[in-house]
């Protein structure tokens, strides 16, 4: 498989292992077998042309159609690969530790105390490009250089982040979507939804099917909103609350029809927001409906509290 890989400013082809990341990852015996059957899936899917024939000009078997479409299926099913390895990036802090080196001078305002502590702990070169090695990702992040080396060059393939020759990383735009710093960012979502207790509970989901239930009360004998209150995950409650406040500030930006432009809120004399957490949406409609309006915000204990 192959990835973009940024060379002093122009992209490049590099080879993406997928075989060596998944050693890391799953048994080898299966490993073998799904690497196999994608290559097979992905050879015979080029060896068909639009006219319908092979390479070689003669017709094609009917067989290369569903080899193209298990070329499709094995890529659903690797979808959990690519967000486990966000996680991993997610975990580790790596975003926050390589917008960190390219803003040293206000790490503070940029990401949390503990990855600047992190950073702070690694001797980092001077260079044009603000880039890090993978060496100095791992010291700092605390991961064995060679595991992670793998998981991000598969996330360099999907643009998460740059990499350079050298076995070096820098950060893109979507690398700075993912700083999970003081305010709530598209870091805090994404960790949100694919965190450890909520990858917990995808695995219950055909139990969640089959027996008509929620598959995180399955996984965790309560609901998400419960599992938040506990005091020993006061962090999930926090970055849950983080996280519907980014995608609040996001749904307000608006798309093809913005909410300002969906109700009549000028008519309205009092609006509850159900859920409404630190109020900003309530706040935006407030300022479209007018000062006739009252505005009320109902929630959890453990949201108010915060």
């Amino acid at each position: 498989m192959k990835a973009n890989v940024a060379m002093d400013s122009q992209p490049v082809q590099t080879q993406v292992d997928l075989k060596s990341l998944g050693q890391a990852l799953v048994p080898g015996s299966v490993l073998n077998a799904a690497t196999s059957a994608i290559q097979s899936a992905s050879n015979a899917a080029k060896a068909v042309v639009s006219n319908g024939s092979s390479s070689s000009g003669q017709p094609a078997p009917a067989v290369h159609h569903s080899m193209a479409a298990t070329a499709k299926v094995f890529a659903a099913v690797q979808g959990h690969w690519l967000s486990a390895c966000i996680g991993v990036m997610l975990q580790l802090r790596i975003a926050d530790i390589l917008v960190a080196n390219t803003q040293q001078s206000s790490t503070a305002n940029t990401v949390s105390n503990g990855t600047a502590e992190a950073l702070a702990g690694v001797h980092v070169h001077s260079q044009q490009d603000d880039a890090l090695s993978i060496d100095q990702l791992a010291e700092a992040a605390k991961a064995n250089k060679h595991h992670l080396y793998k998981v991000l060059r598969v996330l360099a393939q999907y643009e998460m982040l740059d990499e350079l020759p050298g076995k070096r990383f820098k950060p893109n735009i979507a690398t700075r979507e993912l700083v999970q710093g003081e305010q709530p960012s598209l870091g805090h979502m994404a960790s949100h939804l694919i965190n450890k207790p909520k990858w917990d509970a995808w695995k219950m989901l055909p139990e969640a099917v089959q027996q008509g239930k929620t598959a995180f009360v399955l996984a965790h004998g309560m609901d998400v909103y419960q599992f938040g209150e506990l005091p020993e995950q006061s962090a999930f409650g926090d970055e849950f609350c983080k996280a519907m406040s980014y995608f609040t500030r996001h749904s307000l930006q608006g798309g093809k029809t913005s909410l300002k432009d969906a109700y009549d809120w000028k008519s309205a004399r009092v609006i509850v927001d159900v859920g409404g957490g630190r109020g900003e949406l309530l706040s935006a409609v407030m300022s479209w409906a007018g000062q006739q309006t009252k505005g009320a915000i109902l929630d959890r204990q453990m949201v108010i509290d915060r």
